[in-house]
């Protein structure tokens, strides 16, 4: 199989880094340019981000009940991220964020490459 080419997959090795991302520090704008121009050539930008089964979050609303931990041990709710990337689906409506447990990752990525 080869990519389809309409895709574009930004793997997160986790919860803390997709907050890290999309909440906390300036990397929201680099994450504003990359859903422009992805959009401006037709793409998807797709967010495939591991998680591990003590998170409980399979989609994006299950962010509401998850609360983390970030290296620096500041306490994140995942509420707040949730109303973060629900922003930013609105403004880029082709943008996805898809969680998947940490060891199927991979074939989850392959899939959705090769469809």
């Amino acid at each position: 199989m080869r990519p389809n080419g309409r895709i574009i997959v930004d793997r997160k090795d986790s919860l803390s880094e997709l907050y890290h991302n999309f909440f906390k520090g300036t990397s929201w704008a680099s994450y504003a340019v990359a859903a422009q121009l992805a959009g401006a050539e037709g793409k998807k930008l797709v967010f495939v981000i591991a998680v591990d089964p003590g998170d409980n979050v399979r989609c994006l609303n299950d962010l509401s009940g998850w609360q983390g931990r970030l290296p620096d041990e500041t306490i994140v709710k995942g509420a707040k991220l949730l109303e973060q990337l629900k922003r930013y689906h609105k403004l880029f409506h082709n943008t996805r964020f898809y969680f998947v447990l940490r060891h199927a990752q991979g074939a989850a990525i392959w899939r959705l490459v090769s469809a």
